[in-house]
């Protein structure tokens, strides 16, 4: 389980660092890029245009048509160098999937600092057997039941908890 987690998150990261990586391209052409999506009659030729003059995939393109006008003044460009400079932990994720002996020590210590109270039954223990000493009468439910006898001398039992008396009156 840890492994997938760690696959996912490793695709989640790659993902972001992806769409950075067309944020910055954006960011460094911004005059350009804002004059692209200026003469773009609507979003899907606009998103066409940036993908071929600027070499973007289709996920880095609809990002940067999705952000604001707000987050394009060069202190975010600053602030997205950063984000993209700090993202270690693709190699953090690969360095786990390559070493499965780190991915053990990791889930020894999930164990350890676990806030459940995790306790360890001996092994060889057996459970005690109260079965062994067990009468007739201990295997039949202690419940309210209702008996009935046929014409034919049939009897039927049925617990009361499943009867439900009719409304309708009838012939006793």
């Amino acid at each position: 389980m840890l492994t997938r987690r760690t696959q996912y998150e490793l695709e989640k990261a790659r993902a972001r660092a992806h769409i950075l990586e067309g944020l910055t391209i954006a960011l460094n052409n911004l005059d350009a890029v804002i004059q692209t999506i200026r003469e773009s009659p609507d979003a899907d030729v606009a998103k066409e245009r940036l993908m071929k003059r600027f070499k973007l995939s289709e996920l880095q393109a609809q990002a940067i048509l999705d952000m604001h006008c707000a987050a394009w003044p060069p202190s975010n460009g600053q602030k997205l160098k950063m984000n993209i400079n700090s993202q270690t932990t693709d190699c953090h994720f690969e360095d786990l999937l390559a070493h499965p002996k780190k991915i053990l020590a990791l889930i020894q210590d999930d164990c350890v600092s676990s806030p459940r109270n995790m306790r360890r039954a001996p092994y060889n223990t057996s459970p005690p057997r109260p079965w062994k000493n067990l009468s007739e009468s201990d295997l039949v439910p202690d419940e309210a039941v209702l008996i009935s006898l046929t014409a034919q001398g049939y009897i039927k039992r049925v617990a009361a908890a499943s009867f439900r008396s009719q409304i309708k009156v009838g012939k006793v």
